[in-house]
Protein backbone atom coordinates (compact mmCIF):
# COMPACT_ATOMS: atom_id res chain seq x y z
CA UNK A 1 0.00 0.00 0.00
CA UNK A 2 0.98 3.51 -0.63
CA UNK A 3 0.86 6.15 1.92
CA UNK A 4 1.59 9.58 0.29
CA UNK A 5 -0.51 12.28 2.02
CA UNK A 6 -0.05 15.34 -0.82
CA UNK A 7 0.72 14.38 -4.66
CA UNK A 8 1.67 17.79 -5.90
CA UNK A 9 2.91 18.27 -9.57
CA UNK A 10 2.35 21.34 -10.42
CA UNK A 11 3.74 23.29 -13.72
CA UNK A 12 5.37 19.77 -14.64
CA UNK A 13 4.27 19.38 -18.70
CA UNK A 14 2.78 16.54 -17.62
CA UNK A 15 1.44 14.48 -20.37
CA UNK A 16 -1.60 12.00 -20.97
CA UNK A 17 -4.25 10.76 -19.05
CA UNK A 18 -4.62 10.24 -15.48
CA UNK A 19 -4.13 6.37 -14.30
CA UNK A 20 -6.50 4.27 -13.09
CA UNK A 21 -4.39 3.33 -10.20
CA UNK A 22 -4.73 6.50 -8.41
CA UNK A 23 -7.04 4.66 -6.57
CA UNK A 24 -3.99 2.79 -4.72
CA UNK A 25 -3.67 6.53 -3.11
CA UNK A 26 -5.71 5.15 0.04
CA UNK A 27 -4.14 7.50 2.34
CA UNK A 28 -4.12 10.79 -0.24
CA UNK A 29 -5.54 13.52 0.39
CA UNK A 30 -3.75 16.70 -1.47
CA UNK A 31 -4.24 16.10 -5.26
CA UNK A 32 -3.31 19.14 -7.18
CA UNK A 33 -2.10 18.79 -10.74
CA UNK A 34 -1.83 22.56 -11.88
CA UNK A 35 -1.56 23.82 -14.94
CA UNK A 36 -0.49 20.45 -17.20
CA UNK A 37 -2.10 21.52 -20.35
CA UNK A 38 -1.69 18.48 -21.86
CA UNK A 39 -2.87 16.26 -19.07
CA UNK A 40 -6.18 15.20 -20.68
CA UNK A 41 -8.99 12.61 -20.95
CA UNK A 42 -11.81 11.94 -18.17
CA UNK A 43 -12.10 12.89 -14.61
CA UNK A 44 -11.94 9.15 -13.13
CA UNK A 45 -14.26 7.94 -10.99
CA UNK A 46 -11.65 6.21 -9.24
CA UNK A 47 -10.74 9.49 -7.47
CA UNK A 48 -14.13 9.55 -5.79
CA UNK A 49 -12.66 6.14 -3.81
CA UNK A 50 -10.16 8.18 -2.59
CA UNK A 51 -11.72 8.47 1.53
CA UNK A 52 -9.11 10.71 2.46
CA UNK A 53 -9.11 13.31 0.10
CA UNK A 54 -9.22 17.17 1.11
CA UNK A 55 -8.25 19.10 -1.89
CA UNK A 56 -8.65 18.09 -5.54
CA UNK A 57 -6.83 20.83 -7.54
CA UNK A 58 -6.69 20.67 -11.76
CA UNK A 59 -6.75 24.41 -12.21
CA UNK A 60 -5.78 24.71 -15.97
CA UNK A 61 -5.22 21.28 -17.58
CA UNK A 62 -7.29 19.25 -20.49
CA UNK A 63 -9.68 17.54 -18.34
CA UNK A 64 -13.41 16.65 -20.50
CA UNK A 65 -16.37 15.16 -20.07
CA UNK A 66 -18.39 14.39 -16.48
CA UNK A 67 -17.72 15.08 -12.62
CA UNK A 68 -18.09 11.73 -11.61
CA UNK A 69 -20.93 11.28 -10.00
CA UNK A 70 -18.54 8.72 -7.65
CA UNK A 71 -16.50 12.52 -6.50
CA UNK A 72 -19.62 12.80 -4.24
CA UNK A 73 -18.52 10.28 -2.09
CA UNK A 74 -15.55 12.41 -0.65
CA UNK A 75 -17.60 13.67 2.24
CA UNK A 76 -13.83 15.20 3.69
CA UNK A 77 -13.37 16.95 0.71
CA UNK A 78 -13.42 20.94 0.94
CA UNK A 79 -11.47 22.16 -2.34
CA UNK A 80 -12.54 21.05 -5.63
CA UNK A 81 -10.92 23.26 -8.28
CA UNK A 82 -11.63 22.22 -12.21
CA UNK A 83 -10.96 25.64 -13.49
CA UNK A 84 -10.03 26.21 -17.44
CA UNK A 85 -10.41 22.24 -18.44
CA UNK A 86 -13.42 20.91 -20.93
CA UNK A 87 -15.68 19.77 -18.41
CA UNK A 88 -18.77 19.61 -19.52
CA UNK A 89 -22.78 18.23 -18.43
CA UNK A 90 -26.40 18.71 -17.15
CA UNK A 91 -25.53 16.68 -13.55
CA UNK A 92 -22.40 18.63 -12.10
CA UNK A 93 -25.29 19.44 -9.39
CA UNK A 94 -25.67 16.27 -8.64
CA UNK A 95 -22.59 15.83 -7.59
CA UNK A 96 -21.51 19.53 -5.83
CA UNK A 97 -24.93 19.01 -3.93
CA UNK A 98 -23.45 15.94 -1.79
CA UNK A 99 -19.79 17.83 -1.12
CA UNK A 100 -20.97 18.80 2.12
CA UNK A 101 -17.58 20.17 3.43
CA UNK A 102 -16.95 22.60 0.74
CA UNK A 103 -15.09 25.35 0.99
CA UNK A 104 -13.56 26.62 -1.93
CA UNK A 105 -15.19 25.82 -5.63
CA UNK A 106 -13.91 26.82 -8.75
CA UNK A 107 -15.70 25.45 -11.81
CA UNK A 108 -15.22 28.05 -13.89
CA UNK A 109 -14.06 28.48 -17.25
CA UNK A 110 -15.59 24.53 -18.27
CA UNK A 111 -18.62 23.91 -20.11
CA UNK A 112 -21.24 23.26 -17.68
CA UNK A 113 -24.52 23.61 -18.38
CA UNK A 114 -27.54 25.06 -16.76
CA UNK A 115 -29.83 22.48 -14.97
CA UNK A 116 -32.55 20.50 -16.64
CA UNK A 117 -35.17 19.97 -14.39
CA UNK A 118 -36.77 17.83 -16.57
CA UNK A 119 -33.86 15.44 -16.61
CA UNK A 120 -31.75 16.34 -13.17
CA UNK A 121 -33.24 14.12 -10.09
CA UNK A 122 -31.38 15.77 -7.80
CA UNK A 123 -33.30 18.76 -8.19
CA UNK A 124 -36.35 16.61 -8.49
CA UNK A 125 -35.33 15.68 -4.63
CA UNK A 126 -35.09 18.85 -3.40
CA UNK A 127 -38.38 19.64 -4.56
CA UNK A 128 -37.58 20.75 -8.02
CA UNK A 129 -36.53 24.18 -6.93
CA UNK A 130 -32.90 25.30 -8.28
CA UNK A 131 -32.48 27.77 -5.76
CA UNK A 132 -31.75 24.84 -3.27
CA UNK A 133 -28.94 23.74 -5.43
CA UNK A 134 -26.68 25.29 -2.69
CA UNK A 135 -28.60 25.00 0.31
CA UNK A 136 -26.27 22.06 1.79
CA UNK A 137 -23.27 23.91 0.90
CA UNK A 138 -23.35 26.03 4.39
CA UNK A 139 -19.43 26.26 4.52
CA UNK A 140 -19.04 26.83 1.57
CA UNK A 141 -16.46 29.89 1.25
CA UNK A 142 -15.78 30.50 -2.14
CA UNK A 143 -17.52 29.89 -5.56
CA UNK A 144 -16.12 30.80 -9.40
CA UNK A 145 -18.75 29.52 -12.10
CA UNK A 146 -17.93 32.13 -14.38
CA UNK A 147 -17.35 31.00 -17.84
CA UNK A 148 -20.06 28.16 -18.38
CA UNK A 149 -23.46 27.70 -19.87
CA UNK A 150 -25.29 28.99 -17.14
CA UNK A 151 -26.93 32.23 -18.11
CA UNK A 152 -29.72 30.55 -20.33
CA UNK A 153 -33.29 30.97 -19.39
CA UNK A 154 -34.24 31.38 -15.98
CA UNK A 155 -32.02 29.49 -14.33
CA UNK A 156 -29.42 32.64 -14.23
CA UNK A 157 -31.81 34.09 -11.69
CA UNK A 158 -32.62 31.04 -10.21
CA UNK A 159 -28.72 30.35 -9.79
CA UNK A 160 -28.39 34.01 -8.04
CA UNK A 161 -30.84 33.24 -5.31
CA UNK A 162 -29.46 30.04 -4.30
CA UNK A 163 -26.13 32.18 -4.26
CA UNK A 164 -27.99 34.44 -1.76
CA UNK A 165 -28.18 31.45 0.67
CA UNK A 166 -24.19 31.10 1.31
CA UNK A 167 -23.82 33.34 4.22
CA UNK A 168 -20.26 32.35 4.67
CA UNK A 169 -19.34 33.30 1.02
CA UNK A 170 -16.84 35.84 1.03
CA UNK A 171 -15.84 35.47 -3.07
CA UNK A 172 -17.74 34.78 -5.86
CA UNK A 173 -17.98 34.69 -9.82
CA UNK A 174 -20.51 34.20 -11.96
Amino acid sequence: MIYFQIYYTADNNLQGTLPQEIKYLHSLKHLNLTRNRNLSGGLLAEIGELAHLQTIDFFDNSFSGSIPSSFGNLKNLTHLVLHNNDVTNYFWVHVIRRLKNLRHLDLGENQLYEVNLDVDQSLAHAGGHPERIFIDLKLLEYLDLSGNMLGVRDFAFELSSSIGTLTNLRGKRR
